[in-house]
């Protein structure tokens, strides 16, 4: 689902694949999923799409509420960045993948998204 709100929300991603199923436990959509998923796209089920299409949606209203004035389409998206960090055991190189990335403010954004954002169940 991640990948999935990814791709909608920031338009960078893999491709989608969209299975019409009514879900992933027929012999016809296990296949269709794994041939998906072995040419690097993402499976999703056609009525999986509708919500997280809604989701998308409501996640880029209220991102434009905040009014951070950060248009994702200027923004460089799933970039990479490394560094190395001095630890008390030696340095180490750290690598992350930044969902959005502007150079010029030197501002990043990272979506994270859950089904329930209780605290008990996160």
């Amino acid at each position: 689902t991640g990948s999935l709100i990814h791709r909608l929300f920031l338009g960078a991603g893999p491709e989608l694949c969209i299975v019409d199923a009514g879900d992933w436990r027929t012999k016809a959509a296990k296949e269709a999923r794994n041939e998906a998923r072995e040419a690097g796209q993402i499976p999703v089920l056609r009525h999986k799409l509708d919500e997280a299409e809604r989701t998308a949606g409501k996640l880029r209203q209220k991102y434009n509420a905040m009014e951070l004035g950060l248009p994702l389409d200027k923004a460089e998206t799933e970039c990479v960045i490394t560094w190395r960090a001095d630890t008390v055991h030696g340095p180490i190189w750290c690598r992350a993948r930044l969902d959005a990335l502007w150079r010029t403010l030197a501002t990043a954004l990272d979506v994270k998204t859950s089904g329930n954002a209780h605290p008990r169940a996160i």
